[in-house]
């Protein structure tokens, strides 16, 4: 956690470098964590509809805890918007891999499957970020 600390600590100022390292981190998130929640819960070779709003809500949690975390830390409310890129990689690119692929893909994928995938997700927000810096007067 020092870690993450320091990285985010220096974050303070540049809001781009902000939500480019909280676009990767929900990426990876979303990519280490959701594999493994469908593999917990369908360990009687059968996923239920259940399971996998239960694995949404569960992931939407985690999501809202760590994009928390880093409004703690930086105090840029911005990151809040993050949320909206982490569900839709859940959905888009993580979705079609875990629902398409053969089940036997390392989880190196997902996580840059999630990573890639929160990135152009987050693409919206960077133009947000970039059209308000240029508009704002001086």
């Amino acid at each position: 956690m020092k870690f993450i600390d320091s990285v985010l600590g220096h974050m303070k100022e540049n809001r781009f470098l902000a939500l480019l390292f909280g676009s990767i981190m929900v990426g990876v998130l979303d990519g280490l964590i959701i594999p493994l929640l469908i593999k917990l819960f369908s360990g009687d070779q059968l996923f239920a509809l259940w399971e996998l709003i239960i694995t949404f809500l569960i992931m939407i949690i985690i999501l809202f805890g760590f994009i928390r975390y880093c409004l703690k830390v930086i105090k840029f409310k911005f990151l809040l918007f993050l949320i909206i890129p982490g569900i839709l990689t859940i959905i888009i690119p993580l979705g079609g891999a875990l629902f398409g692929g053969t089940g036997n893909e390392p989880i190196w994928q997902f996580i840059l499957l999630g990573l890639v995938g929160s990135l152009f997700w987050s693409i919206p927000l960077f133009l947000w970020l970039l059209i308000a810096k240029l508009t704002k007067k001086t």
